[in-house]
């Protein structure tokens, strides 16, 4: 699990960003309402901010990262800009990009893979100029709303979010010890842990489906 959690707070190194869009059969029968061609295409985009020449400032993570992707192919994810700070975007399926961060973020990250759901409702976490980092819900609309579990203690990450709004993560306490948490639309928490007979010390989960079903890692030692 601590491979995984390291994995969720590292960038990637690659600068530039392709979209491959792959049509069906029976979608190439209807409208083409998102402007793409009938044959695969590929898109090749950076975020507005985004540094486009590698320096000693952002280096090796300077660029565009796109994480997300929805079925109206609205694309998320976050780049980092000159100064090598971070931040999260949104790209619409007609190519209009959106930058966002949480208030008094410092460092913003979209998480992976599902983290957009069909609404374009997005999540992950951004650390704080004290460097608390926090879960975020961003909604379409433009409202960011910061999540903090309780009982966290500097960390509560955002990891996955379903087609209803419900957010999955994971967080951790005074001890440094890490406990899963779902959270619903109209924000209320609820914190679990795998049962402790099976050996697990540290619990975090990373994907929730459409009825509300979690899954993650667990890890029998402390990290």
């Amino acid at each position: 699990m601590k491979s995984k959690i390291l994995r969720c707070i590292t960038a990637m190194t690659l600068s530039t960003v392709l979209a491959i869009s792959v049509r069906s059969s029976a979608q190439e029968q209807q409208q083409d309402d998102h402007g793409y061609g009938h044959e695969p295409k590929l898109i090749e985009f950076d975020a507005p901010r985004a540094a486009k020449v590698s320096s000693t400032v952002c280096a090796p993570f300077c660029g565009t990262y796109a994480l997300d992707i929805n079925l109206e192919g609205t694309t998320a994810g976050y780049y980092v800009d000159e100064e090598g700070v971070y931040h999260g975007f949104v790209r619409s399926s007609l190519g209009e990009i959106t930058s966002f961060d949480p208030t008094g973020s410092v460092f913003t990250f979209v998480c992976e893979e599902t983290c957009l759901n069909l609404e374009g409702t997005i999540t992950g976490y951004y650390s704080d100029a004290s460097g608390v980092i926090h879960g975020f819900v961003g909604e379409p609309g433009g409202d960011i709303t910061t999540l903090d579990a309780p009982g966290a203690s500097g960390f509560t990450g955002g990891a996955s979010i379903n087609p209803e709004g419900t957010i999955t993560g994971y967080f951790l306490d005074s001890s440094s010890v890490a406990h899963g948490f779902v959270r619903t639309r109209g924000g209320d928490f609820k914190t679990f842990d795998v049962p402790a007979d099976t050996g697990a010390v540290q619990t975090a989960a990373f994907s929730i489906n459409l009825l509300g079903a979690v899954t993650g890692e667990l890890s029998t030692r402390a990290m």
